[in-house]
């Protein structure tokens, strides 16, 4: 009834005082205001003392009713405090959604706080085609999203479920994925599944077997978890994944600590085609990672793209971080690192990978420190048919090749290995066998491309280099100041520099031997247009004036003065990390125990030689017979000392006897960087860097083990705009 009409009745009845008349309609107010507030037509909403309001288009409820017949006549159903469980099967019979499919559906559950999340919650949930259903939940105090929790999900195609879940926090602090906690779910062509994890004050961790997903055509899976403490990904947290033709997976986390990685993490995946997958780590502390991200990756014109984006320490890659990956028809697999510190790829991070058919791998590093690869990073890649490996360094400072890091890789059919240093401020830096059993066949190649970078330093030994295809200068005009620069680079190596480049001993010296054995137009693909501007005669002339041996003994001398030092054996394992936290624990605690005992030790000796002085003095016979005994000790002492030490000196040489005043031996020429030094310091032939001026610099590159280490200070947030390089080869960037 309208609430004027109401009045002016009320004022009638007053003013004719008719009291029977007034109370009839005082019931008749209050009837029809029962009647505003109930849920017409459906029982089970008025007994779970639920209110409809079809002009607002919303439910409100006190308790989680069993049956819902009418909730598509409205747009949300929210339930108050009192609603602290989701029970099993909760929403089966749950009619959301009408039955027009002119335009999307869209209903919306929302829960004021719940304790408690029974497994099969979302059992025989169903989700219409071309339906969007909404699931909000504002506090959420469960620790344990137990298994089966979404079995039995049928989500049709074009259907959406969206979860979100607000301040998570429990007693426990740790909230667990069960394993099969998110198995079971019925996916249908182009449907979607999202689950949003956001303010979460606790640890997150995956247990095995979380997940066994399979994503038909065009349907999307995405988890992403804001702000949180760290997350724990268990061995083979997510078993067998399949994902068909144009299907989407993503892992988001942002905004965190800590992210340990466990082995097999994702096992047995296998991708169709124009499949994605996305693990997204973003804004946080620390990482540790095991043995093999990917326990066996199937990919067939599929792509797998891994974002880390602004981490506030360094990174390291253990063995088999990246194993047993197959990848064919036009597959990508992208790492990419952006504002990071020091990585290091150790000992077969990338190992046992195979290439078909104009597949990528890439390694794109761009606002980090330095990148070190260490022996055996890279090792057994096949590639054939158009592939291409790209190592892409942008805006960092120094690029490390210790010996062997790269070896026993095929590049056939046209494949290339590339390696880019674009924009940096630091050094290249090649060892001596950096790149070893490098095959090439039928058209392969391993290039260098050195773009718009400060400094550079290149050394190859001969046999590495026969098999390289060529070097492209192309960032700056070398001059003479970069002559210690080049000076490693073989004379039978094909150098490529800029057109515009003046000639000086610098470019002299690169084609000392390459303008005597290559044919004309395969040289003017390499030299500079100053080039072709003399004659054989001349340019003989010009290499004697710059007395090339004499620059090389000069640049040779400089070399020796510097060294970097690498601690040996560097590791990242998590495991190793924190046992060896446990042993200077145990350390500590030894050192306490034994400056206990020594203390207590002191004490009884002290005690004890009281006793004895005491004895002693009583007794002057045997005084004097103590005071003879050691008379004869500290002679036979002496002598032992004086004759013997020089005995030891004369064995440790057989054909010299040492003495104190000798130098160690001089390295030579072909062992310029290294010298003797203890284990613990032991340098890796790793060649110094050099400024424009050739005069020797402090090289950035410091000790350090590599460990993830907190730091006070986080780094400052920047937002992520991720762009897949699906194709480097067709974006070079020369500006």
């Amino acid at each position: 009834m309208p609430a004027h009409v109401s009045v002016i009745l009320l004022i009638q009845f007053i003013m004719s005082n008719n009291l029977i008349y007034l109370l009839f309609f005082l019931q008749i107010i209050f009837v029809s205001s029962i009647i505003t507030n109930s849920c017409i037509n459906d029982n089970d909403l008025n007994s779970a003392n639920c209110y409809c309001n079809l002009n607002e288009q919303r439910i409100q409820c006190s308790s989680l009713p069993l049956r819902c017949l009418t909730c598509y006549k409205y747009d949300i159903i929210y339930f108050d405090e009192h609603v602290t469980e989701i029970s099993i099967e909760a929403f089966q019979y749950f009619d959301m959604f009408s039955n027009n499919n002119d335009n999307i559906n869209e209903f919306t559950i929302q829960f004021s706080s719940i304790n408690y999340l029974s497994s099969n919650s979302f059992t025989n949930l169903k989700i219409p085609s071309y339906s969007k259903l909404y699931i909000k939940i504002n506090q959420f105090n469960v620790n344990t999203i137990f298994s089966h929790t979404f079995d039995d999900l049928i989500l049709n195609p074009f259907g959406i479920l969206d979860i979100e879940i607000f301040n998570t926090n429990n007693k426990e602090k740790q909230l667990i994925f069960d394993g099969y906690s998110l198995d079971g779910i019925k996916y249908s062509n182009n449907s979607q599944f999202h689950l949003a994890f956001l303010n979460i004050d606790n640890n997150i961790r995956f247990q095995s077997n979380t997940g066994s997903i399979i994503l038909p055509y065009g349907s999307h899976m995405k988890i992403e978890f804001v702000n949180f403490q760290n997350v724990y990904f268990s061995d083979k947290s997510f078993d067998h994944i399949i994902q068909e033709r144009h299907s989407e997976f993503s892992l988001i986390f942002n905004k965190f600590q800590h992210v340990h990685i466990g082995s097999n993490t994702f096992y047995d995946m296998k991708q169709l085609q124009y499949s994605h997958f996305q693990l997204n780590f973003a804004n946080y502390l620390t990482m540790t990672i095991n043995e093999s991200i990917f326990g066996s990756l199937t990919q067939l014109q599929s792509t797998i793209l891994m974002s880390i984006f602004n981490i506030s320490t360094d990174i390291c890659f253990p063995s088999t971080t990246f194993s047993r990956l197959s990848q064919d028809n036009n597959s990508t697999l992208q790492l990419q690192i952006n504002y990071g510190q020091n990585i290091l790829f150790s000992k077969e991070s990338f190992i046992n990978i195979t290439q078909r058919h104009k597949s990528t791998l890439s390694l794109l590093i761009s606002n980090c420190s330095d990148i070190y690869f260490s022996k055996y990073s890279i090792v057994n890649f096949h590639q054939q048919d158009q592939c291409l490996i790209d190592i892409w360094i942008k805006y960092s400072q120094n690029l490390i090749f210790d010996d062997y890091s790269i070896k026993n890789i095929d590049i056939y059919k046209s494949s290339v290995l590339r390696i880019g240093f674009q924009y940096s401020t630091g050094a290249l830096q090649i060892a001596s066998n950096a790149f070893t059993n490098i095959n090439e066949g039928n058209g392969g190649e391993l290039l260098f491309q050195i773009m718009k970078s400060n400094d550079f330093y290149i050394r190859f030994n001969q046999s590495a280099s026969s098999s390289l295809e060529r070097l492209e200068i192309i960032d700056r005009e070398l001059s003479v100041n970069d002559f210690c620069r080049i000076i490693d680079i073989p004379e039978h190596f094909p150098v490529k520099l800029l057109e515009e480049n003046q000639c000086s001993c610098t470019v002299y010296y690169l084609y000392r031997r390459q303008r005597k054995i290559l044919n004309r137009s395969k040289l003017e693909g390499l030299i500079p247009l100053c080039y072709f501007d003399y004659s054989q005669e001349q340019l003989d002339e010009f290499e004697a004036q710059c007395n090339f041996p004499q620059r090389v003994l000069q640049c040779r001398e400089m070399q020796g003065e510097l060294q970097i030092y690498i601690t040996e054996d560097q590791t990242c394992s998590a495991q190793q990390y924190h046992s060896e936290q446990q042993q200077k624990i145990s350390k500590n605690s030894k050192k306490y125990k034994i400056s206990f005992y020594t203390i207590v030790g002191i004490v009884i000796g002290c005690f004890s030689f009281g006793l004895l002085f005491l004895y002693v003095t009583m007794n002057n016979i045997y005084f004097n017979r103590i005071k003879l005994h050691f008379y004869h000790f500290l002679r036979y002492g002496s002598f032992r000392s004086k004759h013997c030490t020089a005995q030891i000196r004369r064995c440790s040489n057989s054909y010299m006897q040492l003495n104190d005043n000798m130098n160690e031996l001089d390295a030579t020429e072909n062992d310029l960087v290294y010298r003797p030094q203890p284990k613990e310091q032991r340098p890796m032939k790793v060649v110094v860097k050099y400024n424009s001026t050739t005069e020797t610099t402090s090289p950035h590159i410091r000790q350090s083990d590599f460990l993830c280490k907190k730091t006070n200070d986080e780094s400052e947030e920047r937002e992520e705009v991720i762009k897949l390089n699906t194709n480097p080869l067709s974006e070079l960037e020369y500006n």
